[in-house]
Order: structure tokens, then sequence, then C-alpha cells
């Protein structure tokens, strides 16, 4: 899973907090933050990024505008929201202990501690149009856990992810609707679909149901494996998360995995 403070780098984190999608700023200067800042679009945010988990404090010395303080802990689930007023130079500090912590304007937030902050997927080919691009240039989910993948699958529309599993069991996935395309990633990479790397598609199913699986929010996972050749599922069972889902072929109800090959 790839750390938001591997993404430093970049100046814009377009990110899905709650049930909405944020350009979040990134910020070296933990110390500064939002002060002296007049204002701050609705759509956009600031995130601070610590060393380690623990109760970091929060302040508003010379901060102009009522902000929303969601604090993160490291496996990118909201622990803590609270709402802090211009000036205040009280301290406030998470319930629990996190990681990050992302300012947004007062009023802003419309999600619930407990949910899961995901980077909002873009299309390989929007994100990365050049030749030459490498498996670790790719943006998604990195190795997500079934947590995260969960997450994203709810907010997406489809209620479907895909992704894709190099031969080293690096796995990335997408909204479908951000699919990635065989003829991109070979034109970028050079990989070949069926020899290079695996790929497929994640839905949920009705546990009392098998047949009902596009239309549930949530339930039991199917898996569909897209690869016809045997090394595509030796690709996939590299990969942890994949790996403890197939373990689940044979679970009972939520728990259960329905896993095909095509």
């Amino acid at each position: 899973m790839k750390s938001f403070k591997q993404h430093i780098k970049e100046d814009i984190i377009e990110m899905i907090i709650g049930n909405k999608s944020y350009k979040i700023s990134t910020t070296n200067n933990i110390s500064e933050g939002m002060m002296f800042k007049e204002s701050l679009d609705n759509d956009s945010g600031m995130l601070f990024v610590f060393e380690e988990e623990d109760y970091h404090g929060m302040w508003m010395k010379n901060t102009k505008i009522p902000l929303d303080c969601i604090w993160i802990n490291e496996s990118k689930q909201i622990v803590d929201v609270q709402t802090l007023l211009p000036f205040d130079l009280n301290t406030r500090y998470p319930t629990k202990k996190a990681k990050y912590v992302i300012e947004l304007n007062a009023g802003e937030f419309d999600g619930s501690i407990g949910d899961y902050i995901t980077e909002k997927p873009a299309k390989l080919s929007a994100t990365f149009p050049y030749k030459g691009a490498k498996w670790d240039d790719f943006r998604g989910l990195e190795n997500p856990t079934e947590k995260e993948m969960r997450a994203l699958m709810k907010k997406s529309s489809y209620k479907e992810l895909r992704f894709v599993v190099n031969s080293k069991g690096k796995m990335w996935a997408w909204d479908t609707e951000d699919a990635l395309h065989d003829g991109v990633i070979f034109a970028m990479t050079g990989e070949k679909y069926d020899s290079d790397y695996a790929k497929g598609m994640i839905t949920f199913f009705n546990p009392d149901d098998l047949d009902d699986y596009m239309a549930v929010p949530d339930g039991g996972l199917h898996i569909i494996l897209h690869n016809s050749i045997l090394a595509a599922a030796k690709f996939v069972f590299k990969n942890k998360t994949m790996k403890a889902l197939a373990k689940r072929i044979n679970a009972k109800g939520k728990d259960r995995v329905w896993w095909a090959d095509t």
C-alpha cells in the first residue's frame, strides 16, 4: 500500500473523502500549514504527513478561516474529525493515534469516522502519456488491502474494480470507469497481456443469491481473473491480499469469495 508520503513530491493529490472528491495540496512545512490564507476552495484541502502515528495536535495560530480537521491513521482510516475556529490557540488532539491530518473548509466534510480515504484513480493514458513508463509509475490503489478495495467499490458507480498484477505480484486496482486498456499498457511499458501480467475485475455478490452480484452495494467478493494462461494465476497468487482472498473460496456467507477464471 503506497503511503501519502510517497506522493509528497506531487503538489496535488486528488482524494475521495466521504462522498466527495477533493484536490489536496501537500506541505513540507507542518508548522505553517494554513496560516495567513484568506480563503480555501470548497473542493480543496491540505495534507499533513507525520513520521509516525501519534496523538498529533493541531491549532489555529494565524489561521483566518474555520477548518474541518480530519485525523487519519496509517491504514488511511479516519479516526477523528473536529472543527477548528480561526485564531484558536488551544491545541486540539485526536481521540486516537493518527499519521495524517487533512484540513478542509469547515462544514465540507460529509463522511464518518471509520471511513477510509482513497486516492482518486487516474487513467494511465491521461496521467502517464509517454512511452517508457514503468510498472512503478502506475497510479491507483497499490497493493490494496481488502478494506481499501471494498471502500473504493462502495463509492464506485458500478460497485466494481478492475485490477492488474505484474509478474512479481504487485497489484494496482482502479474504479471500473478508470480501468486500463491493454493497448495503453503495451504502448507505454512494452508489457504483454497474458504473458507479463494478469488482469481481472472484482464485484460484489449477494451471499444468499449467487446470481445477484451486479446490483448489490456490498456483500461477498466476486473475483474474475481474465487471463487464460496458468502463469497469470501464479502472478495473482504472489499478491498477499489476493492469495488470502483465494483461501476463502469455500467459506460461508459474506466471507465467501466467488472466484472465476475466464
